[in-house]
């Protein structure tokens, strides 16, 4: 009697994965991996999580059940995909420049003041 590795395979993994749906959320993979979530968000944000992440309109994360069991089988990271939160610029000034820096004024803030206003030395 002749065993197909490959039908082995694909029993473990039946057996394996069948009560996971085929998008799974991350708490589900957290248990999966035996991480906490936290951790694996940061990993999800820092490019360094080994599965493709996939964002659906709500803007939850998810990750399809046949890119897990192709990450179990070959043990290799797949790429990413493009994420669409994009960080914002930092304004030290707060929003429209409402917060104002403590301290005297800058020899640069005291010139813009003079033109400003108009002022003659």
């Amino acid at each position: 009697m002749k065993i197909n590795i490959n039908e082995e395979i694909a029993a473990f993994m039946r057996e394996r994965y069948a009560g996971y749906p085929p998008r799974i959320e991350i708490p589900l993979l957290s248990k999966h991996f035996k991480k906490n979530v936290h951790a694996i968000r940061a990993q999800i944000r820092n490019l360094v999580f080994p599965i493709t992440i996939r964002h659906d309109e709500g803007g939850r994360q998810h990750v399809l059940l046949s890119d897990l069991i192709r990450y179990e089988l070959t043990g290799e990271k797949q790429p990413q995909l493009e994420t669409r939160h994009k960080p914002k610029p930092r304004n030290p000034l707060g929003l429209n420049g409402g917060a104002r820096r403590r301290g005297a004024p800058t020899k640069s803030e005291r010139i813009a003041r003079k033109i400003s206003t108009g002022a003659q030395e």
